[in-house]
Formats: C-alpha cells, sequence, structure tokens
C-alpha cells in the first residue's frame, strides 16, 4: 500500500511535472518569441544608434564648420571696426582741417559781402539819377523817331497824293481817248 502510494505520488508528480513541463514549453515559447522580438528591437535600436551616431557626426562637423564661420566673422568684424575706426580718427582730423579752411573762407566771404553791401548802397544812390538820365535818353529817341516817322509819313503821303493825281489824269486822258476814238 505504501508503494502504491508511493506510485500514486509519483504518478502525481509525474503529472505535475508534465505540467510543469508543459507550463515550462510554454514559458519557454513566450520567452523565445520575447527574445526574438526583443532582438528585433534591439537590431532596431543598434540601426538607430548608428544612424544617430552619422548624424551626431554630421551635426559635429556643422558645428565645427559654424564655429570656425563664426570665428572667421569675428575676425573680419574686428577688422572692420579697426578700419571704421581708423577712419573715424582720419576723419576727425579732415574735419578740424576743413572747418579752419571753412572759416577763412567765412571771413573772406564777409569781407566780400561787406564790399558788395557797400557797392549796392552806392548804386541805390545812383539809380534815381541814372533812371532819369535813362529816361531822357530813351525819350529824345523817340521823340526823334516820331519826327522820322511823321517825315516818312508826309513824304509818302505826298508820294501817294502825286500817284493818285497822275492816275487820274493817265484815266482823264485815257477816257478823252475812247471817245475819240468811239
Amino acid at each position: 500500500m505504501s508503494l502504491v502510494k508511493n506510485i500514486h505520488a509519483l504518478m502525481k508528480d509525474m503529472i505535475d511535472m508534465k505540467k510543469s513541463m508543459n507550463t515550462l514549453e510554454t514559458s519557454q515559447k513566450n520567452t523565445d518569441e520575447q527574445v526574438a522580438a526583443l532582438k528585433q528591437v534591439v537590431e532596431k535600436l543598434k540601426r538607430e544608434n548608428q544612424r544617430l551616431e552619422l548624424k551626431n557626426r554630421r551635426y559635429e562637423e556643422t558645428f565645427r564648420a559654424v564655429t570656425e564661420n563664426f570665428t572667421k566673422v569675428d575676425e573680419h568684424i574686428q577688422q572692420i571696426v579697426e578700419e571704421l575706426e581708423d577712419k573715424r580718427e582720419r576723419f576727425e582730423t579732415n574735419t578740424s582741417v576743413v572747418l579752419a579752411d571753412l572759416k577763412v573762407e567765412v571771413r573772406y566771404l564777409s569781407v566780400t559781402l561787406l564790399d558788395l553791401n557797400k557797392h549796392t548802397l552806392d548804386i541805390d544812390k545812383k539809380f534815381p539819377e541814372m533812371m532819369l538820365k535813362k529816361y531822357e535818353q530813351l525819350s529824345l529817341r523817340l521823340n526823334t523817331s516820331v519826327e522820322n516817322l511823321n517825315k516818312d509819313i508826309m513824304t509818302t503821303n505826298k508820294t501817294m497824293l502825286q500817284s493818285v493825281s497822275d492816275l487820274e489824269n493817265s484815266q482823264k486822258i485815257d477816257k478823252i481817248l475812247y471817245l475819240v476814238h468811239h
């Protein structure tokens, strides 16, 4: 009986072991599937990691190029600043010289303007007298021209009267001749 019990216990243990084995096999299959899925994920992650490393290298190269460009730009800006400072200093120097020259020119122009003002005042004083003389000269010329024109008109008038008289005489003679012939 004890042997039967032991066999039953052994059978029960065998059945439990078979169940455990089935469970283990199912577990093993699930684990294998998970391992396969994880291997695929690991492969994808490796590829992604390689892609990211390549991208990171490109970014590093770009960053180095940008850093070099910024360095060159900074050097260029420093050079421009130095040139501008030099030009500003030369401009200030030239401006001082030009201002001194302008002061001399302004003084000269002031003196010239004073002379011109004096001359203008002199002309203003002489202007009425000069205008009167010009008016008298113009009046004299105009009177002379009018007299000459009157003489010419009188001469032309006499000539026309003579021409009209001659024409009348000529017509009278033509009439007489016509009458005599007819």
